[in-house]
């Protein structure tokens, strides 16, 4: 049976006569960053934030869509048991923290039915060893992996100084594994507000959602592993990169994690270890429930704030179930607070952000008391800060404050919009005397409202992407938005279909354009080989036959048109 696997990509430039390099050196997802040694020919390199891809692997993972790679090529090995292999070495220059990176490969062995074996194990089953994770330092801060096994030989995973920390470890194997990002899931924005006039330039492909993302039923974690934290990759780094959409719970994502239950349950799924515990432990095993899954001893592993044996006690208030922040909230009501233990000892890492919401018609007003931060003449307040936020409620527009040269005097207003939110993180560690503010919250009445209810929130503008619908077996189409209804006057979109077929027979079965288009603007391109070639002469009818495992088509269009749409279907010949 043919294998059909279908990766909808969200690119924002046109593909033409132009080998790969060409292709991903022209501002793939945004600004891709790509290199060659060119005294030694080492082959092609393609960076993503700390993921790495080579020539051919790029091709399928220029868009990260799914969490976890399926396809077969990039999956590490399995043994006898159906345990997936992953042989690795330590390179004998290395200096780092060892001890941090055996206890990442104890924490993936112990919750998934991954194996690590060193690759001068005796154990390590015969022909496994023909790639394999060579860990090493190539500088201060580099830190990253190919995704999945993608070389033959030796395959690098670097842990720099600074990088050589378990929960980094453990990230950098996850990549290893085929793990993306769990910030650039199909799902991100229903969870998290980005930012990217705050993004450094070259970086802003880490922010990138791609289409059609298998997430195999994991709900979203602000705590995964996988999750970047809230001002990544930041211009600025006292402003976010990205947020909660509950802007309340920004303190999740102020470091880095452990691997979490909903990390190995994903990683359980695509290496299908459930599969296989669940056919070990027999029909009369337990039904796990809320995220729970059988492990190999039989019985339920539970996620965080679920208890009993099958898991279906839910003792949270939702699932994924977050620790409770002492400090920051929503604040809907007048009153007097504080940051918490202020004056007293304290712990480093405090982050509290307070979200004030005015009622319908009023406009919200905040004092400020007694503001006392660790003395530093630091402009960028990195020690301990406040920032105000009074126009955009997730981005700070006043401050940062702090030590002696920006402080906050004592009755300082912030007025004028329904909603303000405040921002505090303290680095310090406190004996005594914990520093921090304090505030009232009062309302006044909006002189500029004349309806009886109000918002402080907008719709976000939806992104227009093409669409592909699977028809029956082996058989999907790939249309313009809105289709059949006329297309957008502006759009682009692309489509990479992978099969284990020797090819495929795309026919064009709607197709209109204005006679007078210019081909250098508006075009489909088909490609199942380098250079990819570009078609403006489409018709309905047309029929093109394809040799290769893989097609890539991409419909660019940078100038307004009247188009009633496009339908080109799909089947692997």
């Amino acid at each position: 049976m043919n294998v059909f696997h279908v990766l909808v990509l969200s690119l924002s430039f046109a593909v033409c006569d132009e080998t790969i390099e060409e292709y991903a050196n022209k501002n793939i997802f945004v600004s891709l960053r790509s290199k060659r040694s060119v005294a030694t020919r080492e082959p092609l390199k393609y960076y993503v934030g700390d993921m790495v891809f080579n020539e051919e692997s790029w091709l399928v993972f220029n868009s990260p869509v799914r969490k976890v790679i399926f396809s077969e090529q990039y999956r590490w090995p399995k043994d006898e048991n159906g345990d997936t292999i992953l042989p690795y070495e330590i390179d004998s220059t290395f200096t780092g923290n060892i001890s941090a990176i055996d206890s990442a490969i104890s924490d993936w062995s112990e919750k998934t039915c991954v194996r690590f074996y060193e690759l001068s194990d005796p154990n390590l089953p015969e022909g496994k060893n023909s790639t394999w994770i060579k860990i090493q330092s190539s500088g201060p801060r580099i830190c990253n992996s190919y995704v999945g096994k993608v070389l033959d030989g030796p395959q690098p995973l670097n842990l720099g100084d600074g990088c050589d920390t378990k929960e980094t470890a453990t990230h950098e194997i996850g990549h290893a594994l085929g793990f993306f990002h769990e910030h650039q899931r199909q799902d991100r924005n229903e969870y998290l507000k980005i930012f990217l006039s705050n993004v450094e330039t070259d970086r802003e492909n880490n922010f990138e959602i791609p289409n059609g993302i298998d997430n195999f039923d994991v709900p979203y974690d602000y705590l995964s592993n996988m999750h970047y934290s809230w001002n990544a990759f930041g211009t600025d780094r006292s402003k976010p990169t990205m947020l909660p959409v509950d802007i309340t719970k920004r303190y999740l994502l102020t470091s880095k994690n452990p691997l979490g239950h909903f990390d190995a349950l994903a990683a359980n799924r695509a290496f299908l270890c459930l599969d296989k515990w669940s056919s070990n432990c027999g029909t009369s095993s337990p039904t796990c429930l809320n995220h729970g899954y059988l492990g190999p001893a039989c019985t339920c592993k539970c996620p965080p704030g679920t208890s009993g044996s099958d898991c279906g006690t839910v003792i949270a208030s939702s699932i994924p179930a977050y620790p409770d922040n002492p400090c920051g909230g929503k604040i809907q009501a007048p009153g007097s607070f504080a940051v918490e233990g202020m004056g007293g000892p304290r712990s480093a890492g405090l982050y509290c952000t307070w979200y004030v919401e005015a009622p319908v018609c009023k406009i919200a007003e905040v004092t400020i008391y007694d503001f006392s931060t660790y003395d530093t003449d630091d402009p960028t307040c990195i020690y301990e800060r406040l920032s105000v936020a009074s126009e955009d409620i997730y981005y700070p527009n006043i401050g940062p404050f702090c030590g002696k040269s920006t402080v906050v005097p004592d009755g300082t207003k912030y007025t004028g919009s329904p909603s303000i939110s405040l921002f505090y993180r303290s680095l310090v560690n406190y004996g005594g005397g914990a520093g921090g503010f304090r505030f009232n919250v009062s309302y006044d009445d909006d002189p500029s409202c004349t309806s009886t209810t109000s918002s402080t929130t907008t719709e976000a503008t939806p992104l227009i992407r093409c669409q592909y619908t699977k028809l029956s077996e082996n058989f999907f189409s790939w249309t313009s938005p809105n289709y059949p209804d006329p297309a957008p006057s502006t759009f682009q979109c692309s489509l990479l279909a992978v099969t284990n077929s020797t090819g495929f027979v795309i026919r064009v079965e709607e197709f209109d354009l204005p006679e007078e288009t210019n081909c250098n603007t508006t075009y489909v391109s088909f490609a199942s080989s380098f250079p990819i070639q570009k078609d403006c002469d489409i018709f309905s009818g047309k029929e093109i036959s394809t040799l290769g495992n893989w097609v890539l088509l991409n419909f660019i269009s940078s100038e307004v048109l009247s188009i009633s749409g496009f339908n080109i279907t799909l089947t692997p010949s």
